[in-house]
């Protein structure tokens, strides 16, 4: 069904060409409470709402986005570069400054290409990597404290870890040579079983016979099971790398920030992000495979191994300075382990949040 779209009354105070210098933070700041307020970029009380000269120059300050209520066609807001009365757009509105005439337009998303295509697309990429230098400065700012922090967490954590990759390994390694093929058994996170059934079929002379079928059914699932995993990867060399990375950091204080070169601060946020992240999932990943360890995931590996439906035996056990693996408690291997093995990771600084994002 076509909407029928009511027609914008454009003041005499919107149209006034109102000259000002490039609006800074403050300024967009403004802007934004005023259109989560109003739902009305046209009314701002800078914005000049007349078409800009084909060709003039344009400088994106940063984007913004209509409040819900006003996302529906009838209550959009008007682009002075196109539909100047017409209800046109509610997402990812332009902050536009246009250097020659001294004058702040709020447009659509991409109404001033239809003027300037390459202008556009030219102001449009500054605009991304002005806000991307922002953020980067931003995270720094917000996250002093998280190199030093961060460098010393991964002291802490490299001997645990080192051990419990060690251990990991020796654990594969004693799997392959008893021949047991335990990760072809639960590398779906789950052990199974065999179960026998008669049922009754017709013979080709007509009567009824019976043979043995054998269905697998789940015997129980096993918490930390990728423990076995024989492809998996170490995780020391990993926190090594970071351990390097974080030490080729500058020395910087926080009021040089953005005296820094990009590619200084780029390399300093970009640092601490990869750190926190991969230090994250290591912290979940570990946690997860130490699950293992706990007496369900034991008994349900050494219970599936005593059932009938089992087809292999296998024990497995643990005690404070080694695992156990073998076909019976009386024929099995032993895996040393140093005492870090069993320590706790602590867990990371948390990095703040920062957001440039549209609003």
């Amino acid at each position: 069904m076509e909407v029928c779209l009511d027609k914008i009354e454009i003041s005499a105070e919107s149209r006034a060409v109102k000259e000002c210098d490039r609006p800074d933070e403050k300024i967009v700041a403004e802007i934004r409470a005023w259109i989560k307020a109003s739902g009305s970029p046209h009314t701002f009380r800078l914005h000049t709402h007349t078409k800009p000269p084909k060709g003039t120059p344009v400088i994106y300050i940063e984007e913004f986005t209509l409040p819900k209520q006003y996302r529906v066609r009838n209550k959009r807001a008007p682009c002075p570069c196109c539909t100047d009365v017409w209800p046109q757009y509610w997402h990812l509105g332009k902050i536009a400054y246009f250097p020659l005439e001294r004058v702040l337009r709020l447009v659509g998303p991409d109404c001033y290409a239809a003027l300037d295509a390459e202008g556009h697309q030219i102001a449009l990429n500054t605009m991304r990597e002005e806000r991307k230098r922002r953020q980067d400065i931003a995270a720094i700012l917000n996250n002093p404290h998280l190199i030093p922090q961060l460098t010393a967490r991964l002291i802490e954590w490299l001997p645990i870890i080192t051990a419990f990759d060690n251990g990991r390994k020796g654990m594969r390694e004693r799997l392959d040579m008893l021949r047991l093929p335990l990760w072809s058994r639960i590398r779906d996170g789950q052990l199974h079983v065999s179960r026998a059934r008669e049922i009754v079929f017709k013979k080709p002379d007509g009567t009824d016979a019976t043979r043995t079928v054998h269905d697998m059914q789940v015997y129980g699932p096993v918490a930390g099971y990728a423990f076995f995993a024989p492809d998996a990867k170490p995780y020391t060399p990993r926190l090594k790398r970071l351990q390097t990375s974080l030490s080729q950091v500058p020395t910087f204080r926080p009021e040089n920030i953005p005296n820094l070169s990009d590619q200084e601060r780029r390399y300093i946020a970009k640092t601490i992000n990869q750190a926190t992240t991969t230090m994250r999932d290591i912290l979940n990943d570990i946690t997860d495979l130490r699950r293992i360890f706990e007496q369900v995931s034991i008994s349900t590996i050494n219970g599936w191994s005593r059932d009938p439906g089992a087809d292999f035996p296998i024990h497995f056990a643990v005690d404070n300075t080694s695992l156990y693996i073998g076909r019976t408690a009386d024929n099995r291997l032993r895996i040393p382990v140093a005492p870090e093995f069993w320590q706790r990771l602590r867990s990371i600084p948390q990095m703040a949040e920062t957001s440039m994002a549209a609003e």
